[in-house]
């Protein structure tokens, strides 16, 4: 049941490969009474709890969580546990801004495109910047979201919790680094990929050929004017 919360393959595997035995040994009878049996039933379990515990802590899902991760713990050391390090994490459309932040555990994740606008700006930038300033370091703190999948506009708000606050924020999403609120930030990440985008926006959008040609003719076309605008390379702290 404990692996049933959990993204443990290596667990699954310990609980089917047990329960192998188990049918094992109540039916092979020639095996019952054999102590090395037991003996290496024993050390089975306790090496695959041994590494699931050291793949949880160490596996790398991305190639480059593991240098991120190490990066946001260092500089977490050395913050005043009164004062939130605010990073924007930059890259073009699919480029696994989003993927990459599931698997960093030094820093809380704020997503930009929580803060769609329903204007002609791409994101509510006053709504995300009032949040930015008034989140509480050590705490639970909740904000309002906009799903911009909603069909209905009535329904597109909602609010959402984050954990217990880290010191270090990101916000992650193309425009997050935006002139309008870029004095807020700290330093700047930008992953510079755009290897397989649109099969990863095939993905994205589920076979919805409208919300597929929106990126193509309109969302894409305009991010790259932005992208354009600034020179992310040169002013980036870290370029995956």
């Amino acid at each position: 049941i404990l692996y049933l919360f959990t993204d443990s393959r290596t667990g699954l595997l310990m609980s089917v490969c047990s329960l192998a035995m188990f049918v094992l040994m109540k039916y092979a009878k020639p095996l019952q009474g054999n102590k090395w049996v037991y003996l290496l039933g024993i050390l089975f379990i306790v090496g695959a709890v041994a590494f699931s515990v050291f793949m949880a802590k160490y596996s790398i899902h991305h190639p480059f969580v593991r240098k991120i991760d190490d990066y946001l713990s260092n500089l977490s050391k050395k913050l005043p546990n009164n004062k939130i390090y605010f990073i924007a994490l930059e890259g073009r459309c699919c480029s696994g801004k989003t993927t990459l932040t599931k698997n960093i555990k030094n820093a809380s994740v704020i997503h930009a495109d929580d803060f769609f606008s329903n204007t002609s700006e791409p994101l509510d930038f006053n709504r995300l910047k009032n949040v930015l300033l008034n989140l509480e370091p050590n705490k639970i703190n909740t904000y309002e979201i906009f799903n911009c999948m909603s069909k209905n506009i009535n329904d597109a708000y909602s609010f959402k919790k984050t954990d217990i606050l880290k010191k270090i924020v990101i916000v992650e999403g193309v425009y997050s680094y935006h002139e309008a609120i870029r004095d807020i930030y700290d330093e700047v990440i930008y992953i510079n990929s755009s290897d397989n985008q649109l099969q990863r926006l095939l993905n994205r959008c589920n076979g919805n050929s409208d919300l597929y040609n929106k990126f193509i003719n309109i969302w894409i076309p305009r991010e790259e004017l932005y992208f354009n605008s600034f020179d992310f390379i040169k002013n980036a702290s870290i370029i995956i």
